[in-house]
């Protein structure tokens, strides 16, 4: 997948402000493990696929390029043009790609639709109700149709020696996201919605990533994940949970550290489920 990681670096450099920054470095940042992930959904299917919030669209793209027809639906138009270009660039104008708005909670797609398959990827962490999102796919998927959520979940992750600027904003974060819905450990509860909304064959995997490295004052890494703690800050201090002052000393006391060695061990769920049944009261 290298001319597809080179397509999003390209259009990243061409699109310093584009909007949902963070969604972009996501994609580029994680590249080695979204082509994992796709490799795995891509054994269960042949397609069509759905892909649920797709934003910049890093599985849907590499699922296309695999030979399946995609649909990737997301609520954000701006990132969906992103998605478009993106994937005009690596695969070419015919792309067996396509960008729909849509939210994934309330799908414009009849019942038991031609979809074989139906995906989402670091979605689940953002919804206030992941179930609606998983009902959602079991819906819209016919008999033997299969759904793959892959997602976070910090529990599986460590770091040595630890920051404790970066740990005091990470706390701070992961309950502020807890507040409004956001679940920063739903990776293991997704087996359970997938069984909750009427899958079965339930599968689960989880895909670790480390890296052991030097990270030092203005390096990349930090500007990435105080860029990302930003993006929380007016929701952090509005609750309360950290002060203005208290926030911005924490970012600053990151950045400017000392160099240090560290290695960041993190591990994230892939689960998948069968649709072998019709309830009676399924629509």
């Amino acid at each position: 997948m290298t001319e597809l990681l080179e397509a999003y670096r390209c259009f990243a450099d061409e699109h310093p402000g584009i909007p949902e920054r963070w969604l972009l470095d996501q994609s580029i940042g994680l590249a080695s493990l979204y082509d994992v992930v796709a490799g795995l959904i891509a054994q269960r299917s042949s397609g069509p696929v759905l892909d649920l919030g797709t934003g910049y669209g890093p599985i849907a793209i590499r699922l296309a390029a695999m030979g399946l027809g995609v649909v990737g639906v997301d609520r954000d138009e701006r990132v969906l043009h992103g998605a478009k270009d993106i994937a005009s660039r690596s695969l070419g104008p015919s792309a067996r790609a396509q960008f729909v708005t849509a939210d994934a909670t309330r799908l414009p797609i009849p019942a038991r639709s031609g979809f074989r398959l139906a995906t989402a990827s670091l979605l689940l962490e953002h919804v206030a109700d992941p179930a609606e999102v998983v009902s959602e796919a079991f819906r819209v998927l016919g008999p033997g149709g299969i759904a793959a959520f892959f997602d976070v979940d910090d529990g599986l992750g460590a770091e040595h020696p630890q920051t404790p600027a970066l740990l005091r904003l990470g706390e701070a974060l992961s309950t502020w996201q807890s507040g409004y819905g956001g679940d920063r450990r739903v990776g293991r509860k997704i087996p359970g919605l997938l069984a909750g909304a009427g899958f079965d064959d339930v599968e689960v995997y989880v895909l670790p990533q480390a890296r052991f490295s030097v990270t030092s004052p203005g390096s990349e890494e930090r500007r990435l994940t105080a860029e990302h703690l930003g993006r929380a800050r007016e929701g952090i201090v509005g609750t309360g949970l950290l002060s203005e002052e208290r926030f911005d000393g924490l970012v600053a006391e990151y950045l400017h550290a000392p160099a240090r060695q560290v290695c960041h061990i993190e591990g994230r769920v892939l689960a998948f489920g069968r649709r072998t049944r019709i309830p009676a009261s399924s629509p």
